[in-house]
């Protein structure tokens, strides 16, 4: 959101735990069971590595349209997000190298990171 791009919505099962990401991102906090409503043209899945398969397979069957979809997991490839690719959409893993696991420090240890 600092760099310009629209966060349109936040998907969670616990929207408490979104709630400092949404106000500073300005996007709103939709339950886990609404994937249906994306309209995005990216999607990013940032949960737990063993939450990723799980959150996928919702995805597909719930997903309206095609957008593409990225894991954030370091020890994961893009195949774990095949369920999505049967489905038409593009998949790609995208490894941040610092640790994201709390919104707060994640934040401030996301700028200047690298990817691959």
């Amino acid at each position: 959101a600092e760099k310009g791009f629209e966060v349109e919505n936040l998907f969670t099962r616990h929207k408490e735990s979104a709630a400092f990401v949404s106000i500073e991102t300005n996007a709103e906090v939709k339950g886990f069971d609404r994937f249906g409503e994306i309209s995005s043209d990216a999607v990013f899945i940032t949960t737990r590595d063993f939450e990723i398969e799980n959150a996928a397979k919702n995805l597909a069957e719930k997903l309206q349209t095609k957008p593409v979809i990225f894991h954030t997991s370091g020890a994961l490839s893009s195949e774990i997000l095949l369920p999505l690719k049967k489905i038409g959409c593009e998949t790609a893993s995208l490894h941040p190298l610092v640790s994201v696991s709390d919104a707060r420090l994640g934040r401030k240890n996301f700028k200047g990171a690298y990817f691959c």
